[in-house]
């Protein structure tokens, strides 16, 4: 049975990002992974876990749980991101990392990071800035979505 929180209110937000296919809410302590297909949740939410086991990942917090918002909240997130909410999403809580976006002086641990993670998973494509995190002084993967791993963005 999946955990329905009723309320998020904006106070608790400390920031709101969004990717091509999920949404990112920062409060304090955890961040929450929102996407809008419960199956989708649970595909990142796996390879999370698997990718943590190997220290590759930041700390997954929680399972997947539902999320539901009401209008001012949604408004709220709408005018933060490129894409709309819905009034139910699934998701599930995360440590944060700093988000690494600049390329210069990474190369080599990017490809240590992808090396890495080829050995647990078939297939990366979307490994590069905006996509990493520095945790423990480590380049660590923060993107699990499907795209990242089927390189299909339709």
């Amino acid at each position: 049975m999946l955990k329905v929180y009723e309320r998020l209110t904006p106070k608790e937000m400390k920031y709101v990002s969004n990717g091509y296919e999920s949404f990112f809410i920062a409060f304090d302590g955890y961040g929450l992974k929102l996407f809008d297909e419960l199956a989708h949740a649970e595909r990142s939410h796996s390879r999370q876990e698997r990718a943590e086991y190997a220290g590759l990942a930041p700390t997954v917090l929680s399972g997947v749980e539902t999320f539901r918002f009401d209008e001012g909240m949604k408004k709220i997130l709408n005018d933060k991101c490129r894409w709309n909410f819905a009034n139910t999403m699934y998701g599930y809580k995360t440590e944060i990392v700093d988000v690494h976006l600049k390329w210069r002086g990474i190369a080599y641990e990017m490809e240590e990071l992808r090396i890495d993670l080829l050995k647990i998973f078939e297939f990366i494509s979307d490994l590069g800035r905006g996509n990493v995190g520095m945790k423990d002084g480590r380049l660590v993967l923060i993107d699990f979505g499907d795209c990242s791993f089927d390189g299909n963005y339709d």
